[in-house]
């Protein structure tokens, strides 16, 4: 397996075809509390303590969506049983989730998703999945995610 970073993933989706239709989004109305600027720091989506291989990344990218929570790099059983006591039963109601949590700020949006996957008790893996579900979703709504913010200075 590679690990080409954020350039090898930009390749990587630019090689991935993805057909939606039909697929509407209601925005949540409800802002997301403030953070403080060290909070935010200490506490946000860091892509670069994810584990997960490019292999394994572009495996999840190219195939359709699964219901089974366990096809997400990053969830486990554990982790799924989490995700289904906070009710999200299926790999689409997750997606639903990190849509619903979405800021005009690519950063904000991916600090709420793993803030929030920290609320439910997940704490391995947070990365991983909100990288995971950043990507997949950028193929269908592009400029969900942005993998330069994150690019090593």
């Amino acid at each position: 397996s590679s690990s080409g970073g954020a350039a090898g993933r930009a390749d990587l989706l630019d090689s991935v075809v993805f057909f939606a239709r039909g697929f509407v989004v209601r925005p949540s109305t409800t802002p997301a509390p403030p953070k403080s600027p060290a909070m935010a720091a200490a506490d946000g989506f860091n892509p670069s303590k994810t584990k997960i291989n490019d292999d394994t990344l572009a495996d999840w990218l190219k195939n359709k969506i699964e219901m089974d929570l366990e096809v997400v790099p990053g969830v486990g059983p554990a982790t799924a049983g989490k995700l289904r006591d906070a009710g999200v039963d299926n790999t689409h109601a997750l997606i639903g989730k990190f849509l619903m949590l979405k800021d005009a700020d690519v950063q904000t949006h991916m600090d709420a998703f793993y803030n929030w996957l920290a609320e439910i008790g997940i704490s391995a893996h947070r990365n991983t999945i909100v990288l995971s579900v950043a990507e997949k979703v950028d193929i269908f709504m592009p400029g969900t995610y942005d993998a330069s913010l994150y690019a090593d200075e």
